[in-house]
């Protein structure tokens, strides 16, 4: 579902004034906007997919080389078809915009919590923004009602249509009830001031990427005001001593709904939070041991799918069961993802024997 909003930006980059650039520029954004997910094909000839996903095709080196990869498809097409384009075809406008929308990929990526790796293949440290969830619909809103509005075509206004339907019951759905109704009464309020827009001569989706620039400063802005009032009072709540203290986004994403995680030495304390007074009102955090030195944990590293999300996991912990006679079943787990479910995203699970 993430690469609806990829395939949105593409779209709203293109009617912001890109399309004029050069012939296939939206084809070049709304494909180049996606590229960067090719990776996943390695999974089909083995590639762990926690070890491919957002590896070298997100990063700075991968999406210069995919620029020119992409920006020459398209002046090989040109130059195949026959078509009036073809004179005025020229390679530089064509990787420009092509690069922007290869662009856009990892940067909004990297607004989320799962971690952007941009230095590969030189480093495989990964960065966080820590400001969307991984889906955001309030994204699809932003730049879905700007495509609608900005598509001519009643074919095209269709598709979007249907998508956006599509895109309603999701919500519906899967969040609370109230951001569920608060989601679907502003999907009309979006196309009215859209259109108010455009009936004084504003560009749709120029308005749109206004509208996210404002979304996203509201969500660094909210996040501030937590990671401020964790760092003075969350130590306080707790027994051990804190070494790192950070805020992620909360599942749905909400400018008033967050997740923070403390880190001491062998555990890790989580709590859902809001934009409260950690004083008046503190939140209520829940231990997790790490138990990362457990010896059928570290036996359990053979094992490569556990190896790669130990990779992988921001907020590592490990759970030991007993499995059937004469093993140990382990569980490993990452904090993002799983707290109280026992399996699924965000987890690994190995049997190794008991000794």
């Amino acid at each position: 579902m993430e690469n609806i909003a990829h395939t949105l930006v593409g779209y709203s980059l293109s009617k912001a004034g890109l399309q004029k650039v050069t012939p296939y520029a939206t084809a070049a954004l709304m494909i180049g906007a996606n590229l960067p997910d090719v990776e996943v094909a390695g999974s089909l000839f083995g590639a762990n997919y926690l070890d491919s996903h957002r590896g070298v095709s997100h990063s700075a080196a991968g999406i210069l080389l995919l620029s020119f990869g992409l920006a020459g498809g398209f002046w090989i097409v040109s130059r195949i078809r026959r078509t009036g384009a073809r004179e005025r075809l020229k390679l530089f406008p064509l990787w420009y915009v092509s690069f922007l929308g290869l662009l856009s990929h990892p940067l909004l990526d990297f607004l989320n919590d799962y971690g952007l790796r941009p230095w590969l293949p030189f480093s495989s440290r990964r960065y966080y923004g820590d400001l969307l969830s991984i889906v955001d619909p309030w994204l699809w809103l932003i730049f879905g009602a700007a495509a609608f509005l900005m598509t001519a075509s009643r074919r095209g206004r269709i598709r979007w249509a249907v998508l956006g339907s599509i895109l309603t019951l999701l919500v519906a759905v899967l969040v609370p009830p109230a951001q569920g109704l608060l989601w679907i009464l502003s999907v009309p309020a979006a196309l009215w001031i859209g259109r108010f827009l455009r009936s004084r001569g504003f560009n749709p989706a120029s308005a749109a990427w206004l509208a996210f620039f404002v979304y996203i400063g509201g969500l660094a802005g909210a996040r501030g005001i937590v990671v401020n009032a964790a760092r003075a009072s969350g130590p306080a709540l707790v027994a051990d001593q804190i070494r790192e203290i950070d805020v992620l986004p909360g599942r749905p994403a909400s400018i008033g709904h967050w997740f923070a995680v403390m880190e001491a030495a062998d555990k890790y304390y989580v709590a859902d939070v809001y934009l409260q007074n950690w004083s008046s009102r503190p939140p209520q955090f829940v231990a997790f041991d790490k138990n990362l030195e457990n010896r059928y944990y570290r036996e359990s590293l053979a094992q490569e799918g556990m190896a790669a999300m130990s990779r992988f996991a921001r907020f590592p912990f490990v759970r030991i069961e007993e499995g059937p006679a004469g093993s140990h079943t382990v569980l490993l787990g990452d904090l993002r993802y799983i707290r109280n479910r026992t399996g699924g995203w965000g987890t690994a699970r190995a049997t190794v024997p008991s000794r």
